[in-house]
């Protein structure tokens, strides 16, 4: 019998507020609040987060220098910052970014001894870390609710996940007005970011029952939705059911594993962090489905029910292309339909994304229906040069 684990994280959903979640703060004393860099913090959202936190009447500490793709040297920089303070809790309010620094920060804290990038090559795990309190402001990542911080090494120019029980959430709070501050580009690439979950989970070779369940409503509820709040970001009903979708493909992660997709796209950002992890998996989308679709065509049928498309009566050969169709629109039209080479990566560059994929990428890359060799990699990546 297999033995399929859930997420130990509390999730208070559909919040008003953060006052509605007040609960998940009681217990705590020092905060250590960490942010973005850039969209949240020139919003009214977070003055909001100030008023909210001076009015709990405890200590706080505000971080707001979080960036996309966050690095090792990042978190390493922010715990000489605030290693001084005996904070308790870590409350990460933002996208994936920020909160895949909050636990790399955790675990810092924890043991500063250790370097971080030893838990992310298994040399070293931990049995206890600093709680953190999730607020996504996004509706893509899914790291609210798993296990899994991903963060990159600059001086090894790798992009990796760490993955332990101690890096799940105590509480995620889910509050859809906290993602009104998202542009069309941000809501873009982190729908893209929880279908690609959605997607790969259901066609992963761990794939069962419940990841199925979970991915097939995520992508109905994707697909349904992202271009009404691409349309009018001030849909909050529709921004709701994104965070819904983003929850749900988060849990299917974190029980599944993702696939040749991000195989691909980490070492895309870690070589060029000026593409933003969903742009990275816009590039590679469709000729990953492609590619895979032959060896794991009934789940691909799945996909394209939950999409939409019309699957009965119809030959697999018309739902692969159907479904390649309907990516290639979607990308289209949220303007995400580029090329490695639209931004500034050149032939010679390939060779050395191949090579990160087969040395450091082998978890994703063996957790796919289709398990490309070295030579297939690189096709894959001059493809969509």
């Amino acid at each position: 019998m297999k033995f399929i684990s859930f997420s130990k994280t509390k999730i208070l959903f559909d919040l008003s507020s953060l006052d509605d979640g007040v609960e998940a703060f009681d217990k705590y004393n020092r905060f250590l609040v960490l942010t973005g860099k850039n969209h949240l913090k020139f919003s009214d959202g977070y003055q909001k987060i100030e008023k909210f936190f001076y009015l709990l009447g405890k200590e706080y500490t505000i971080v707001s220098e979080i960036t996309p793709n966050p690095t090792t040297e990042l978190i390493d920089r922010i715990y000489e910052q605030v290693k001084a303070y005996e904070f308790d809790v870590i409350v990460a309010i933002g996208g994936g970014s920020v909160i895949d620094s909050a636990k790399g920060l955790s675990l810092k804290m924890s043991n500063p001894r250790v370097d971080i990038w030893d838990y992310a090559e298994g040399k070293e795990t931990l049995q206890k870390a600093i709680p953190i309190i999730a607020v996504p402001t996004t509706a893509g990542t899914g790291s609210e609710v798993n296990k899994v911080a991903v963060l990159t090494n600059i001086q090894k120019i790798q992009k990796r996940s760490i993955k332990m029980d101690v890096l799940y959430p105590e509480y995620a709070l889910i509050i859809p007005s906290m993602t009104l501050t998202m542009n069309r580009y941000l809501t873009g690439i982190t729908a893209v970011d929880a279908l690609s979950h959605a997607i790969e989970c259901m066609v992963s070779k761990k794939s069962n029952f419940v990841t199925q369940s979970l991915s097939r409503e995520a992508i109905r509820i994707i697909i349904n939705n992202i271009f009404k709040v691409y349309n009018n970001g001030s849909n909050l009903e529709a921004r709701r059911d994104m965070q819904f979708a983003s929850v749900l493909s988060g849990l299917a992660i974190d029980i599944s594993g993702v696939g040749l997709m991000h195989a691909l796209e980490h070492p895309i950002s870690a070589r060029f962090p000026h593409i933003s992890h969903g742009q990275g998996l816009a590039i590679v989308f469709k000729k990953v489905v492609e590619h895979s679709f032959l060896f794991a065509v009934d789940r691909y049928r799945e996909v394209a029910d939950a999409m939409g498309i019309k699957v009965k009566g119809n030959s697999d050969f018309s739902i692969m292309h159907t479904i390649l169709d309907a990516i290639e629109y979607l990308l289209s039209y949220l303007d995400l339909n580029k090329r490695l080479s639209d931004f500034g990566v050149q032939k010679s560059d390939i060779k050395y994304l191949a090579d990160d994929v087969v040395s450091y990428m082998t978890t994703s890359l063996s957790n796919s229906p289709y398990v490309p060799s070295r030579d297939s990699i690189e096709k894959i990546y001059k493809e969509v040069l």
